[in-house]
């Protein structure tokens, strides 16, 4: 996940008038966006982005960073931060320059970090409530989308406003409203917005570490306690595999579910964290009959298509946490209690017998990490409250053999009755239940003019699962990558997946061809990806493939970038959808998955006007030939897409 963060961090950075470094990211950020999204990420992207811009825009003296500020950079692991600190109680630094001096970065981290950090002097003054106001930075964000407007056979248009202010890493609060495409805009439970969050959060105050109050959310140990981060699943980027920033920390996006709403903080008291938090709020649930067959917010798939009507019911939680810092070891131990104002029933089906019902349950965790030199070791085991008590074990290692060399092992077990709803840890399935599997990952970052990747995953389920009804499952998964890159503007790679699931099985190669130019403000890049996709020799393989144009300029007298894409496709199978990143208004993300035959536009222009305003908008359209709307049964030949946005920053 180090890469993927800081791929977002970038791209939210660079938006605003610095766009020819934007194409230096460009390919970075769509393999961790596509990545992220072929391996079913739901993660609220635009929130981490929003935080994320956050840290680049009040930079973090690198002469005065403790461990934990440099954590919140992701992209940096244990061993790098250690070399960091190490380095700068040597040599206090004097330009961001000498990071590239620092043993254990590689140049592609070095770029990036320099966006985050500055060589400040490194003076431990008084800090005065003014000096906060006083350079904090208020920033207003309001956005209107009219989505899919061809199809939508209500109200098209979403919208948001929020408001955020932020001060040198130590005060942040703000306010958020969002509405959904064909909500009401007013009504019996609906005021303007149908959705209001808000969010504070002091840091490092007297013994108190973190203080948070609104939405926020909380993450300790590997996610199987409780997780509030994101997940980005199966990938052959080692580097892409983090447990999250740990402890609390604030909420602004807009996904209405996967936060908790009251209060928390964490003391410090010498090698020791001491956390504990509270929330309450209301969560959706499906009704019928008086019964909660799910709880959206859990993730319980809805399993009964006849649901009457919507209600919400109350949710308390509760939890505590200790964790003991010494050097490299860091231990901890998570205990966390829910309860719901009604029962919980899932409408029993073939798969989720063993899911939990009632309407309080417990969790309690133990994790440790430590890392020496090269080797990092991890892992956590739960149990939480069931019909019966359920266990989940997951442990693992990464090892950096040379400098361009990562290995990573990873095993998982998670008993039947294994069922927390705030889990999040990594496996096969979306749900941590009833599932044993072994991980493991290899990453070649740098052979001459190509890098490799490969990894393998084998699992088994002893009871059925979500659309596999066999009473065991055990299955495999392998996908190797391949990337030649032997001139700066030329980039090719193969990807190949084989799959085994039951009685599913999918094959899969996947390849591209990418090609840049620049001229001037002119920006040029020309992609053909493919993908050839069998089913264990029962049918014949189906092929797709998408060609695409992009054109860029930038303008030297004016802060005006435009960009526009043009695509044709033809991946009439589901299977051979290709996901393509596209540029978007800022803070917002976009991967369609090209599934169809077709074409597709877009234009984005980026306007900063002067110091405090910025104005972005995108315009999108796919344009199916008429074959497959009929075969498809689209009631519409075309689908548009208009994003508008203005940023006040003072």
């Amino acid at each position: 996940m180090r890469r993927g963060v800081l791929i977002v961090l970038a791209l939210s950075c660079l938006l605003c008038g610095k766009a020819q470094g934007d194409y230096d990211l460009q390919h970075v950020i769509e393999d961790i966006y596509v990545t992220a999204v072929e391996a079913g990420v739901t993660e609220d992207f635009e929130e981490m982005q929003e935080t994320l811009r956050a840290l680049s825009e009040q930079k973090i003296n690198i002469n005065q960073a403790t461990s934990d500020d440099l954590r919140q950079l992701y992209f940096l692991d244990e061993e790098q931060i250690d070399q960091i600190l190490v380095y700068r109680d040597l040599h206090p630094l004097h330009s961001v320059y000498e990071l590239q001096l620092i043993p254990g970065l590689k140049e592609w981290e070095y770029r990036f970090l320099a966006l985050f950090v500055e060589a400040g002097k490194a003076e431990k003054t008084k800090l005065y409530v003014r000096d906060v106001f006083q350079n904090g930075k208020h920033e207003v964000v309001a956005r209107v989308d009219a989505r899919n407007i061809e199809g939508f056979t209500g109200d098209p248009v979403y919208a948001s406003l929020k408001y955020r202010f932020q001060s040198m890493n130590k005060l942040a609060f703000g306010i958020t409203a969002e509405r959904d495409a064909g909500e009401p805009w007013w009504g019996k439970k609906t005021y303007g917005f149908d959705y209001y969050g808000g969010h504070f959060q002091l840091n490092d105050v007297w013994k108190f570490k973190t203080i948070v109050a609104g939405d926020y959310r909380v993450q300790y140990g590997l996610g199987l306690t409780v997780s509030g981060s994101m997940r980005f699943g199966k990938t052959s980027y080692i580097s892409n595999l983090n447990f999250g920033r740990q402890g609390l920390r604030r909420y602004s996006g807009v996904n209405e579910s996967q936060f908790f709403r009251g209060a928390g903080t964490t003391l410090r008291l010498g090698p020791v964290d001491a956390s504990v938090w509270y929330s309450y709020k209301k969560v959706d649930a499906n009704v019928k009959n008086g019964r909660f067959p799910s709880i959206i917010q859990t993730g319980y798939h809805r399993t009964d298509t006849e649901i009457s009507h919507k209600r919400t019911v109350g949710q308390h939680v509760i939890g505590a946490n200790v964790t003991y810092n010494y050097n490299n070891l860091r231990v901890g131990v998570t205990a966390q209690e829910m309860l719901l104002s009604d029962t919980l029933r899932p409408t029993r089906t073939f798969y989720n017998e063993k899911y939990f019902t009632g309407k309080r349950q417990a969790a309690v965790g133990a994790f440790a990490f430590w890392h020496y030199g090269r080797m990092e070791l991890f892992g956590e085991v739960a149990t939480a409250q069931n019909t019966h008590w359920g266990v989940g074990t997951l442990v693992g290692s990464k090892v950096q053999v040379v400098p361009d060399v990562e290995l990573l092992v990873l095993g998982r077990y998670y008993s039947p009755w294994f069922d927390n709803m705030f889990a999040g840890g990594f496996g096969e399935t979306s749900k941590n239940n009833d599932e044993l599997g072994l991980f493991a990952s290899v990453e070649v970052l740098r052979l001459k003019n190509w890098r490799f990747a490969l990894y393998g995953d084998v699992f088994h389920f002893s009871g059925p699962k979500y659309g596999i009804r066999d009473s065991s499952v055990t299955g495999f998964e392998l996908q190797g990558e391949a990337e030649w890159q032997a001139l700066k503007e030329l980039k090719t790679g193969l990807k190949v997946r084989w799959k085994r699931k039951g009685g599913a099985y999918l094959d899969r190669v996947q390849g591209r061809y990418l090609l840049e130019q620049t001229y001037g403000g002119w920006h040029l890049e020309t992609a053909l990806e493919g993908t050839l996709c069998g089913y264990g020799g029962k049918e014949k393989p189906t092929l797709g493939y998408a060609v695409r144009q992009d054109v860029a300029y930038h303008f030297d007298r004016v802060p005006i970038v435009l960009l526009t894409r043009l695509e044709w496709f033809d991946a009439q199978n589901w299977n051979n959808r290709i996901y393509s990143y596209e540029h978007d208004v800022l803070y917002a993300y976009s991967i369609p998955a090209t599934y169809g035959q077709g074409g597709r536009w877009y234009l984005n222009a980026r306007w900063k006007i002067g110091e405090h305003f910025g104005l972005y908008l995108k315009v999108a359209e796919t344009v199916y030939t008429k074959r497959w709307k009929n075969e498809s049964g689209r009631k519409s030949i075309t689908q548009t897409d208009i994003h508008l946005l203005l940023r006040i920053v003072y």
